[in-house]
């Protein structure tokens, strides 16, 4: 008599290749609300020029560029429900499951906000001519963003490159030499790689980050974008951003929802750049 095959089914489940955490955090201009729809950011714009005193002894009267700039809330949101049944003969831990799932959604929806407010922007380097990043190419656009008067330091520019900018990047001969970095560009912890880990790479005086969410990824029109903190503003209410889990005994099941309540602007054009990166040649 022929026995059955025994089957083992793991209890632990497997997390799907999914961004599932925020990279982009704290690259803009926060501003946290505690109520309201809107929030209006105030920039501060140096007007005019010191010049020699007028023919009648006045010192002459400089005029302000100041400019507010509003920055609207949407709200995003989702649910999943499992029914005791389903969670019964389930093969892992559902409940934990669905909170796991809902909070990688909530962390990519936070990226997305911005980079969908930087695909807004209104300057591309080079006329917006497919590039591919290199060092040299890295620098021009770096000193393209400091002609605009920008202050350029690794803590407040973000260069935010696809996967493929990033190999094309490391290919570079300074890249890959101690007299320039301190980390070798294959050695582990790089930190231009793509982890689903928050890794910034300072280089060339920026802040590098690496994502796999920005716009035409893997084409040979992929977005790519360099800007200064002080160029975008993101509006995120106090408490506003929640996951909650909980069960229904009427009903007998278990739910997750999920919501974000958050919006991010473009508050100076000077200093957001757009780089048409060619991924098919990197």
């Amino acid at each position: 008599m022929a026995h059955p095959e025994s089957v083992h089914y793991r209890r632990e489940f497997i997390r799907s290749f999914n961004q599932s955490v925020s990279l982009l955090a704290d690259r803009c201009t926060d501003e946290s609300m505690s109520m309201g729809r809107s929030a209006v950011f105030d920039v501060a714009d140096l007007g005019g020029d010191l010049a020699q005193r007028s023919i009648d002894g006045r010192l002459p009267r400089l005029t302000s560029n100041d400019s507010q700039v509003t920055c609207t809330l949407e709200e995003y949101g989702g649910t999943m429900e499992i029914t005791n049944f389903e969670k019964f003969t389930s093969q892992s831990v559902e409940r934990e499951k669905m909170y796991a799932k809902m909070m990688a959604r909530v962390n990519r929806r936070m990226d997305k906000i911005l980079i969908s407010e930087l695909d807004n922007a209104a300057t591309q380097y080079d006329g917006g001519t497919a590039t591919t990043l290199t060092v040299d190419n890295l620098t021009d656009i770096v000193s393209d963003l400091a002609e605009n008067e920008v202050d350029i330091s690794p803590n407040d520019v973000t260069m935010l490159c696809t996967p493929k900018a990033a190999r094309q990047l490391k290919k570079s001969a300074q890249y890959s030499s101690v007299d320039y970095v301190n980390v070798k560009p294959y050695a582990e912890g790089d930190q231009l790689t793509y982890s689903n880990e928050r890794k910034i790479r300072v280089f060339a005086d920026v802040g590098i980050i690496t994502s796999p969410l920005l716009s035409g990824m893997g084409t040979a029109t992929a977005k790519c974008f360099i800007f200064h903190r002080n160029a975008v503003g993101c509006a995120k209410p106090t408490e506003q951003i929640k996951v909650t889990a909980g069960d229904d005994d009427q009903h007998h099941y278990d739910y997750c929802s999920a919501s974000v309540k958050a919006a991010c602007k473009i508050l100076q054009n000077g200093g957001v750049l757009e780089v048409i990166h060619n991924d098919t040649a990197a």
